[in-house]
């Protein structure tokens, strides 16, 4: 059993981070999350460092390792190609 969390940041996931009873295993999600990210923030005239937060933590059977390949494969496979530079919701958003 792993406990895993997710740095987003605002909507878009950046980082994961498992732990097991052996230790911290974590990695980066690939680069064009990180570019989606510079982009979003020069949209948005937000400073990048402002909009970090955690997820709160979650548990899922495996090992920290295997907890963390799983959740970056399924990261990577929920966003599509042209990553949302805006969260979902506020797209609904009218003036």
């Amino acid at each position: 059993m792993a406990t895993y969390q997710i740095l987003y940041w605002n909507h878009l996931p950046m980082r994961v981070r498992a732990t097991d009873i052996n230790g911290q295993k974590s990695a980066e999600l690939s680069p064009r999350f990180l570019e989606a990210m510079n982009k979003a923030s020069k949209m948005q005239g937000v400073e990048g460092t402002v909009m970090f937060r955690w997820s709160p933590p979650q548990e899922r059977e495996g090992s920290a390792e295997e907890v963390l390949t799983q959740i970056i494969a399924e990261l990577d496979a929920a966003f599509p190609d042209e990553i949302p530079l805006t969260p979902p919701d506020s797209e609904n958003q009218t003036a």
